[in-house]
């Protein structure tokens, strides 16, 4: 496992080696707070994004496939969990603040354990500025699993992507398939 200082949340971080383990990020950046945080990032072989598929979601709302890369939907999930550690562990966020709590109603297949929370994803690679905002236009999310932990230590997983769907609340967005070398 490769340890990875933080120096801010809204940049990139890139590995250099990827492994079946989660890699664990060392804690305490000035931009958090004093106490113990750190994240796991999802870094399985061959992850390559999460690709959103094409849906129709009624008038001004029609919305192109879009693939997401790992660096995207990481720096989407950092800027969360960012916000969510300098609220606290007592914060009750509503269905209008991100990030906020996703209960999975949908039973999308994300492997992570019951306590997940969703954030928006922009297309255009920029993250999302948490509290609020206009995301009338951004249908995407990224889902991660966060646990606090003992001294308002806070752990998170990156467990996947989604989109609002015409006939459901949520779609899958997979990850991208790769043409083996038979096709």
């Amino acid at each position: 496992m490769i340890p990875i200082r933080i120096l801010a949340f809204g940049a990139l971080v890139l590995v250099s080696s990827i492994t079946a383990e989660p890699i664990p990020l060392t804690n305490n950046t000035a931009a958090l707070d004093s106490s113990q945080n750190k994240t796991e990032q999802l870094n399985r072989p061959g992850n390559r994004g999460y690709a959103c598929p094409a849906t129709n979601n009624g008038p001004n709302r029609d919305y192109t496939e879009h693939t997401y890369t790992m660096n995207q939907a990481q720096a989407a999930m950092y800027a969360a969990t960012r916000y969510q550690i300098k609220k606290g562990q007592g914060w009750q966020p509503t269905q209008d603040d991100y990030p906020h709590f996703f209960e999975n109603e949908e039973k999308l297949p994300f492997d992570c354990g019951a306590n997940k929370a969703e954030f928006p994803l922009r297309p255009d690679g920029q993250t999302f500025a948490p509290p609020r905002g206009d995301v009338s236009s951004l249908p995407d999310r990224v889902v991660y699993e966060f646990r606090w932990g003992r001294k308002e230590t806070f752990s998170s997983k990156l467990c996947g992507a989604m989109r609002h769907g015409p006939s459901r609340p949520f779609l899958n967005c997979p990850e991208p398939r790769v043409a083996s070398e038979d096709e």
